[in-house]
């Protein structure tokens, strides 16, 4: 009985996991068919027009930071680097010593500030502000810990333009992507809230096995978390390294920040859902905001828990904006069924085949029907995002490229993805 009940099960997890594949390989179709349909839009070379013309609302970039070490340093510098024709910067640190201010007084110019705080958010006081004496536009407020949400909603309240705009500190992103991220708010500012943007990271061409697996992750977020869902209403989930504009009306209107801007992305898009206004988020599929390469399997570990964690806090959010229901349609349920109950479903199979087989409970068909609707369907999904992503990207192919990502499908699913399951469970 016993047997018969552990071979049963397996078959069942088997159809489960063939029918996760089959619907990761639509949403992937999904998103490439997507990408080439706003292709053309992304092609235009019309920065120069942009930065000029007075049709385009200024941007006030806001980034939070727990300290003043040479990398948070190293990201303002680069925000400072953007180019538009009206921004200014505001950066909001978090506990920081004033000793150690030093450093950013010499770099920026620092003199003590007397700009006021003073906003439609309710946030904790700010201990101290700084401006730039530089041809800079750039706030620096010092805050005690009062939280990541309070943090942000500072930034808000300081900010002086109409759309706002922010950066994930571990992203690159090229000097005019704030240009690049307007034009959707310029086509329909009545109706386009929020902007999000990213592109595949270039993957360098003696990439490293560990590179490979984070390259093959990001195309199946890019193609699907990015480009899928934002073929839906208001279903877009932002991936690590995006980055965002939004209206600075719609934060005040939704009450701020309630944890970072992956959650308030999702707030907003609650609120458009019930809407009766067309009001819809845009992609732009642009090298905006990504994730650097990295060769190591300690980074691929650190993206992907952070990843998870921040997925898990959006579902938080999630629930208790819909007094318990989902309210931003299939997308995020499907990320979470995807990110958890799979992985654990899948480890259960393989726990049960392997003791199945050992105690001649479970035969050897069943536990290779298991590894083929796991693994080698896994291997599909990889594969296949190569190809939809070749298919779908505007720039000119690398052939040894594309081959070593197709080929990292196979050990990426007999191996690391046990491996990966395990980290995600975990969280």
């Amino acid at each position: 009985m016993a047997a018969i009940s552990m071979t049963i099960l397996l078959q069942v997890l088997s159809l489960v996991f063939l029918a996760c594949g089959v619907a990761a390989v639509y949403v992937l179709w999904k998103g490439s068919a997507h990408l080439r349909k706003i292709a053309p839009g992304s092609l235009r070379d019309d920065t120069q027009i942009l930065l000029k013309s007075p049709r385009v609302p200024a941007v006030s970039v806001i980034a939070v930071a727990r300290d003043t070490s040479p990398e948070t340093l190293g990201f303002v510098r680069r925000l400072l680097d953007l180019v538009f024709g009206h921004h200014e910067l505001i950066v909001v640190l978090e506990d920081a010593d004033l000793a150690e201010l030093d450093v950013w007084t010499k770099e920026f110019s620092l003199v003590p500030s007397h700009h006021s705080v003073m906003g439609e958010l309710k946030t904790s006081r700010v201990e101290a502000a700084y401006e730039s004496t530089l041809p800079l536009s750039m706030l620096v407020l010092m805050k005690n810990g009062a939280g990541d949400a309070d943090a942000w909603n500072t930034g808000v309240n300081a900010a002086s333009s109409p759309v706002l705009a922010f950066f994930d500190p571990r992203s690159e992103f090229l000097a005019d992507s704030l240009l690049r991220l307007i034009r959707p708010m310029l086509d329909e500012p009545e109706l386009v809230y929020a902007v999000c943007g990213t592109a595949l990271a270039p993957i360098p061409a003696a990439d490293k096995l560990p590179g490979s697996f984070a390259g093959l992750e990001a195309m199946r977020a890019w193609l699907g978390r990015c480009a899928a869902f934002a073929a839906e209403k208001n279903m877009m989930a932002p991936v690590p390294g995006s980055a965002m504009l939004v209206r600075r009306d719609a934060i005040i209107a939704a009450g701020g920040f309630t944890a970072g801007p992956m959650e308030l992305f999702l707030t907003l898009e609650d609120r458009a859902r019930r809407s009766p206004k067309e009001y819809r988020a845009e992609f732009v599929a642009d090298a905006v905001g990504y994730l650097p390469p990295t060769g190591s399997m300690s980074e691929v570990r650190a993206r992907l828990k952070r990843d998870q964690r921040s997925i898990f806090g959006a579902l938080r959010l999630c629930k208790k904006m819909a007094g318990g229901r989902f309210s931003v349609g299939w997308g995020l349920p499907g990320i979470a069924f995807y990110r958890f109950w799979r992985p654990l479903l899948e480890t259960l199979a393989y726990v049960l085949a392997i003791v199945g087989m050992v105690l001649g409970w479970v035969s050897l068909k069943v536990g290779l029907l298991v590894l083929l609707t796991t693994a080698g369907m896994g291997m599909v999904v990889s594969m296949m995002s190569v190809v939809l992503c070749e298919l779908a990207a505007s720039q000119s192919s690398d052939p040894a490229r594309l081959s070593r990502l197709f080929w990292a499908a196979i050990p990426e699913n007999l191996g690391y993805r046990q491996l990966r399951n395990l980290w995600l469970i975990g969280k």
